[in-house]
C-alpha cells in the first residue's frame, strides 16, 4: 500500500469535504424556504416530510459512522451522504420545481 504524497487526496479527505459542503447546503435550503410566501408544508407536504426525514437520516448516520469501522462504516457513510444530498434537493424541488427536476434527473 502506498503512502499518500503531498497534494494527493485520500477517500477520507473526499468524504470530509462532502460533509463540510452538505451541512451548509441543508442550512441554506432551509433558510430559503423561510422566504416562501406560503408554507411549503401546506403546498408540498409529502416532499417536505421526506426532506425532513432525509435530513434526520443524514445526521443519525453521520454520527453512527464515527462509531463503526470497516465495511459497515463505508456503507453508513454512503447512506449518510446520499440522504444528506437528497434533503436539500427536495427542498429545491419545492422552491424551484423546474430546477429541482433538472437536478434530480442529473
Amino acid at each position: 500500500m502506498q503512502e499518500p504524497h503531498f497534494g494527493m487526496r485520500t477517500q477520507g479527505d473526499e468524504v470530509r469535504t462532502l460533509h463540510t459542503n452538505v451541512l451548509p447546503l441543508i442550512g441554506a435550503s432551509a433558510a430559503f424556504l423561510q422566504l416562501q410566501p406560503e408554507s411549503p408544508f401546506q403546498t408540498h407536504y409529502k416532499t417536505m416530510v421526506t426532506s425532513l426525514i432525509a435530513a434526520c437520516v443524514y445526521v443519525v448516520t453521520g454520527l453512527a459512522s464515527i462509531k463503526f469501522n470497516g465495511f459497515i462504516k463505508e456503507v453508513i457513510t454512503e447512506v449518510s451522504l446520499l440522504s444528506g444530498l437528497l434533503s436539500p434537493l427536495l427542498m429545491f424541488l419545492t422552491m424551484f420545481p423546474l430546477l429541482g427536476w433538472v437536478c434530480l434527473v442529473l
